[in-house]
């Protein structure tokens, strides 16, 4: 089973058994800390109640990834990119997505 959201982003890259559809319907008996996102292309997101951190491919080989860090709630258009400002941040919101992602891929094999 996918977590799938509807709009740019959809969690299919590092699919999970975890689903949206309680929180909505407000029978979750937990709320879950961090959210993975995927756009299908080969961005990955991590949203925390605090932040969206996003990891956009390279376009040329040898490049690095693109990195977003976006403060939340208050940045509801993703408009300042706090990457460089907080990169302690970056990194540690970079580790926890990296290590979702593997765990996610590692239960779906």
């Amino acid at each position: 089973r996918h977590t799938r959201l509807q709009g740019d982003w959809s969690s299919d890259v590092c699919s999970s058994d975890l689903s949206v559809l309680p929180l909505i319907r407000q029978t979750a008996e937990q709320i879950h800390n961090e959210l993975l996102l995927g756009d299908g292309e080969g961005a990955l997101a991590l949203r925390t109640r605090d932040a969206l951190y996003v990891e956009t491919p390279a376009t040329e080989e040898g490049e690095e990834p693109v990195v977003g860090l976006y403060g939340k709630p208050h940045d509801r258009w993703d408009a300042a990119n706090l990457a460089k400002q907080q990169p302690g941040l970056a990194e540690e919101l970079a580790a926890r997505l990296k290590a979702r992602c593997g765990q996610e891929m590692k239960a779906e094999a």
